[in-house]
C-alpha cells in the first residue's frame, strides 16, 4: 500500500455517542462540505496517515466495519445509513468502557495518487473548553463564561482511527489503524474496544518493520556466534541481506540462508532467531527505500558507550576522542573529505 498524501473528500458525517444518553445521537444528512469542514476532515485523515504509531491491520472476517466499508468503497451502500450502522456498532462497544462521550466521524474519500476510494473512521473525543460572552444586564456589561464541548484539533492524529482500503483477495492487510491508549490508567475494556472489539482486525507487520528486524537480528546473530561463524561468511551474509532488501521485490530469508550458510544447524539457528524475535514471514516485500538509506550508513562504536552513525560518504574516520569538557561533554574529531559550503 502506498502512503496516502493527497486526497479528495467526498462525504463526511459526525455521530454523537454519549454513554450518558443511553443511545447514539445519529445524523440524518451528510455534513455540508464547506471549505472549513473539508479542511477539518482532510487534515484529520492526513494526520492519521502519517502518524508514526500507525499500524497495518487485516480484518478477521468480512463482517462489521469491513463489510460496510467495502459497500461504500464499491459504491453499493448509502453513506448516511451505512455510517449510522457503524456508529451503533461502536456505541455498543463503548458501553463497557470508561469513556462518557466519544463521537464517530466517518468520511468517504479518494486517494488522488492511486484513484482509489477509502473510508476513514475517526473516534473523536470532545474537548471541554470555556467560551466567554459579553451580556447586558441591569444597564451594565457583564462577562459570562459558558462550558462547551468542541471537537479536537485536526492537526494532531487522534488515538483511535482507521482507514479502510479496497478489499483485494490474498492481500496481507486491508486497513491502516491507530490504537493508542488515552491514559496509562485505562481499564481493559477501554484499552481493547477499538481494534479488538470494533474493527475486529489483527495487527500485521509492515515491510519496514520486517526489514529493520532482519537487519538488526542478522547483526545480533553474527555477533553472538562470531566464534563459530567464519569472518568471510559473516561479511557475505550481511552483504546478501542488504542487497536483497535494497533491490528485490520479494525478500526470501530461507533462500538467502540456504545459499549462504552450508551448515544445517547454523542455518536453522539463524532463521530460528529471526522467527523467535518476531519475524512473522520468511518471505515478504522489503522496504527498499529504508534499506537503501540504512545500507549507506556507517556506524562507529567508541569507548564510554559513544556511538556515531552517519552517511558513508560523509564520515571517513573517527580520528580522536578529546578529554571531556568541564560540563561533561564529550568532544570527538571526525575526518571527512566531503564539505558543504553554506
Amino acid at each position: 500500500m502506498e502512503k496516502i498524501k493527497n486526497i479528495s473528500v467526498l462525504s463526511a458525517v459526525v455521530h454523537v455517542l454519549d454513554n450518558r444518553l443511553g443511545e447514539p445521537q445519529l445524523a440524518d444528512v451528510e455534513l455540508e462540505l464547506t471549505s472549513e469542514v473539508y479542511e477539518f476532515f482532510e487534515e484529520h485523515i492526513l494526520a492519521c496517515a502519517k502518524a508514526s504509531s500507525l499500524r497495518l491491520g487485516k480484518s478477521q472476517d468480512d463482517s462489521g466495519p469491513r463489510r460496510i466499508c467495502t459497500r461504500l468503497i464499491e459504491e453499493e451502500g448509502d453513506f448516511i445509513e451505512e455510517s449510522k450502522a457503524l456508529a451503533i456498532m461502536l456505541f455498543q462497544e463503548l458501553g463497557a468502557t470508561s469513556l462518557l462521550r466519544s463521537d464517530l466521524a466517518a468520511c468517504l474519500f479518494v486517494d488522488e495518487d492511486s484513484d482509489q476510494r477509502h473510508v476513514a473512521l475517526i473516534n473523536l473525543i470532545p474537548v471541554q473548553v470555556f467560551d466567554r460572552r459579553l451580556v447586558q444586564k441591569d444597564g451594565t456589561s457583564q462577562m459570562q463564561l459558558e462550558r462547551i464541548h468542541v471537537l479536537p484539533d485536526p492537526g494532531r492524529p487522534q488515538n483511535k482511527t482507521a482507514i479502510y482500503y479496497p478489499q483485494v483477495p490474498g492481500a496481507p492487510y486491508d486497513l491502516l489503524y491507530r490504537d493508542v491508549p488515552y491514559s496509562k490508567d485505562d481499564d481493559e475494556a477501554t484499552l481493547n474496544y477499538w481494534r479488538g472489539q470494533f474493527l475486529h482486525c489483527i495487527e500485521v507487520q509492515s515491510p519496514k518493520e520486517m526489514t529493520k528486524l532482519v537487519f538488526s537480528e542478522t547483526d545480533k546473530w553474527l555477533e553472538s556466534n562470531e566464534e563459530i561463524v567464519p569472518e568471510e561468511l559473516s561479511a557475505e551474509l550481511r552483504k546478501a541481506v542488504k542487497e536483497s532488501a535494497v533491490s528485490d521485490e520479494v525478500m526470501d530469508i530461507l533462500q538467502i540462508a540456504e545459499r549462504m550458510i552450508e551448515d544445517d544447524d547454523m542455518r536453522d539457528s539463524y532463521v530460528g532467531q529471526l522467527r523467535q524475535k518476531g519475524l512473522s514471514k520468511t518471505s515478504f516485500r522489503p522496504d527498499n527505500e529504508w534499506a537503501e538509506r540504512s545500507a549507506n550508513k556507517k556506524k562507529y562504536v567508541l569507548d564510554d558507550g559513544v556511538t556515531i552513525t552517519g552517511a558513508r560518504d560523509v564520515i571517513d574516520d573517527v580520528v580522536q576522542i578529546l578529554p571531556k569538557t568541564a560540563d561533561g561533554k564529550t568532544r570527538i574529531v571526525i575526518e571527512s573529505k566531503r564539505f558543504v559550503e553554506k
